[in-house]
């Protein structure tokens, strides 16, 4: 990839996950090979799985110390690839769904201008009420983006630090300022030259948050990745580590570090944050105008007919979630994504076979609630069918006394070894356990074995093992899924004349960027998916009557703008919209083990769920509900940095 934005085309259609991460998680650092193994143990490995595992061997002690360095660079390498791709995937989506965000505030703002005209609250009043809406709006949005970042840093920090306990690497410093590149060799072997530090980071409701930002130094040079501090330089906020792939050196890339494969690019989080600024300060200077023509032209009798409090929750949908679907039933998922102004038909149901361009996919069924006699175990979030093309979320909520090293763990089903194992926290102390089950740790697997999935603890002194089920596995793809459900996206397909038809197979590489999001409400896959790859619609079907649909175009159900005299016409819409959702949807499908949409949304594919909270327009008040808120030279050359400023407290 030669630059930034080639590799954000390749990326096509995003994938997406609503499985809220609350904390991030470090990945699993790769197995310390320890002591090698006897030849006797390593024979009996190869010629049969079982007595490696019960022997507790683990592969890399059957391999020599240059093939365990070997394996150790190229697992790093992939595990690299994941954490960019993440990136990609998780800043193209923010960027591209700010506008349905926008749905979303300026619904609330007509909810707050309507109340204060039927209480008689004075236009100034109004004025500050409506600015601590979009405030606490989009600084909900800023923090999400954060949480978002610190999941990748977290994985920039695994990679840097298998790195440091690995060979001499040669590391590239590339210094734009001057129009000259300088470079850097040396071992990544001390805190000094590798870690993380805390920076305070400005948000647009007045308050500040902290960020865990990665820094590398050496010998003077160095630069801290804090892409959310808006006062710095363009150049100090377009610093960017790259990787080399496993025994390329720096001559291979013609000494230039672009031409390698990104780790990280500090710019396109930049982007994002001033794109969230932007967003905030248009909606901002809009919605003052917008309350000045309304005290103008309207009257408090002009609405009479409209309940201010039923059009708060229609424009969050925040209380769909208890009186009518108090058991997180997937309908009100459907509602919410509507109402933020997503693309979809409400009066059809789509059966679809999707499969996807790529990915390493486990597919079973997975128990959602289990329990032993020191452990209780409920709400498993990860669907039946997990896509981990960057990092799967996971969270489960565990009821014990003195619960201690909790773990989602993969055991191979052939002889029960471990592949890998997700450290969980409970970083909100509410039982609650959250981990990140990454890309590119499966190397001993190959297309077709199975894999028990289990959580693991000590609770009461007793360490204990839950199996949550089988997966099959397969790489680069492989497996195709049917979901039953609701299709979301602004993509209209010139294949089929901007519609969507029975017996055609669509491509999301098609889409133009557009996010093609299905939401299953039936079976095992139930959650949301964003769909990379192809998908075939089997039958479409009317959801109350059950009648056959062939073709169906999709219609945007909430259209907000700042055109004071289309405000009656644009609430009566919303309005009519949430009555629709409780005249004629029966809340009966429910969200595994969940209750609302942050617990139990799916997780089965793609690069962790916060940032869903861009498309679904209820979800971007969780941050507030949640915090009382208003609103070498040696061939193994690996990671090369480069920026355009050194030094400097970022």
């Amino acid at each position: 990839m030669n630059n930034y934005s080639q590799t954000i085309k390749k990326t096509g259609t995003l994938l997406l996950v609503a499985a809220i991460m609350l904390q991030a998680s470090v990945a699993p650092v790769a197995a310390d090979p320890g002591d090698a193994a006897t030849g006797a143990e390593c024979s009996l490995r190869g010629s049969a799985g079982f007595w490696g595992g019960f022997l507790g061997i683990d592969v890399k002690q059957c391999q020599t110390p240059a093939e365990t360095v070997a394996q150790t660079h190229a697992d790093t390498y992939t595990q690299g690839l994941s954490a960019f791709d993440k990136q990609k995937l998780s800043t193209t989506n923010y960027q591209n769904q700010l506008n349905h965000s926008r749905n979303t505030c300026l619904c609330k703002v007509k909810a707050d201008v309507i109340e204060a005209l039927q209480n008689g609250t004075s236009k100034t009043a109004a004025k500050d009420k409506v600015n601590e809406t979009i405030d606490s709006h989009y600084a909900a949005i800023q923090h999400n983006v954060i949480q978002s970042h610190a999941s990748q840093t977290s994985e920039l920090y695994y990679v840097m630090a298998t790195i440091q306990n690995g060979e001499l690497y040669q590391t590239m410093w590339t210094d734009n300022d001057g129009g000259s590149d300088y470079g850097l060799n040396y071992q990544i072997d001390s805190s000094e030259t590798f870690g993380t530090v805390n920076r305070t980071v400005n948000l647009v409701d007045g308050n500040t948050t902290e960020i865990n930002a990665v820094y590398v130094h050496d010998n003077g040079a160095s630069t801290t990745f804090n892409p959310f501090n808006s006062s710095l330089s363009s150049a100090d906020r377009d610093e960017s580590l790259w990787m080399f792939e496993p025994g390329k050196t720096y001559a291979n890339y013609d000494n230039n570090a672009e031409n390698a494969d990104y780790l990280y690019h500090e710019q396109s989080w930049a982007n994002v944050w001033d794109a969230i600024q932007d967003e905030h300060d248009y909606v901002t200077n809009n919605s003052m105008q917008y309350v000045e023509d309304v005290y103008a032209n309207y009257n408090a009798s002009d609405f009479s007919d409209t309940d201010a409090q039923e059009l708060h929750s229609a424009c969050s949908l925040n209380t769909l979630g208890t009186d009518t679907d108090s058991t997180g039933s997937l309908s009100w998922a459907r509602a919410a994504a509507a109402t933020a102004g997503y693309d979809t038909n409400v009066n059809n149901s789509f059966v679809v076979t999707y499969t996807p361009a790529s990915g390493e996919t486990f597919v079973g069924d997975t128990s959602v609630t289990a329990s032993t006699p020191d452990l209780n175990m409920t709400s498993v979030s990860i669907g039946a069918n997990a896509i981990v093309t960057g990092t799967e979320s996971f969270s489960v909520d565990l009821d014990g006394t003195n619960i201690s090293s909790p773990q989602l763990v993969l055991h191979s089903t052939a002889d029960d070894s471990v592949i890998t194992s997700v450290p969980l926290t409970d970083g909100n102390a509410d039982g609650t356990y959250n981990g990140a089950l990454t890309a590119g740790n499966y190397s001993t697997l190959t297309n077709g074995d199975t894999v028990t999935a289990s959580v693991e603890a000590t609770a009461s002194g007793t360490a204990t093992r839950i199996d949550i089920g089988t997966w099959t596995y397969a790489p680069n793809g492989g497996a195709s899924v049917e979901l039953d459900g609701a299709l979301y996206t602004d993509w209209a397909p010139a294949v089929t004349n901007s519609s969507f038809t029975v017996n055609q197979t669509y491509d999301t590489a098609n889409a133009g960027g557009e996010s093609v999001i299905f939401l299953d409400s039936d079976g095992v896959n139930k959650g949301y998916h964003t769909l990379d790859g192809t998908f075939t619609i089997n039958s479409m079907y009317n959801p109350t009557t059950g009648e056959s649909v062939n073709s169906t175009t999709l219609e945007d159900y909430n259209t907000q703008t700042t055109d004071a005299s289309l405000t009656l016409e644009e609430v009566e819409k919303i309005l009519d919209y949430r009555q629709q959702y409780r005249d004629n949807w029966n809340p009966t499908v429910t969200i595994g083990g969940g209750d609302g949409l942050f617990s139990g949304l799916g997780d089965a594919l793609g690069v962790g769920g916060i940032i869903i909270v861009v498309v679904i327009g209820g979800a971007i008040y969780l941050y507030l509900q949640q915090n009382g808120g208003g609103g070498g030279g040696s061939g193994d050359t690996y990671v090369v940095t480069s920026g355009k400023g050194r030094g400097g407290n970022k």
